[in-house]
């Protein structure tokens, strides 16, 4: 998620620093569009993360027998 929101910022900064930005109406609209995309995907992953230790657990069923 980190690399895919690094990767649009580099891309958009690339854009304005290279003289490629405002051409035309989209480049106002689709970076707010985008970072509202990622963040609500960043918040989503976050709230329903999973709560469970998997690898407590499996270190927990060392050296018991499966029945």
């Amino acid at each position: 998620m980190i690399l895919i929101f690094i990767t649009i910022t580099f891309g958009i900064a690339k854009s304005i620093f290279g003289g490629y930005f405002a051409n035309d109406s989209m480049d106002y609209i689709m970076p707010p569009i985008i970072y509202s995309i990622l963040f609500g995907l960043f918040f989503l992953i976050t709230k329903y993360k999973s709560k469970v230790d998997y690898d407590l657990l499996e270190i927990d069923q060392i050296g018991q027998r499966e029945y």
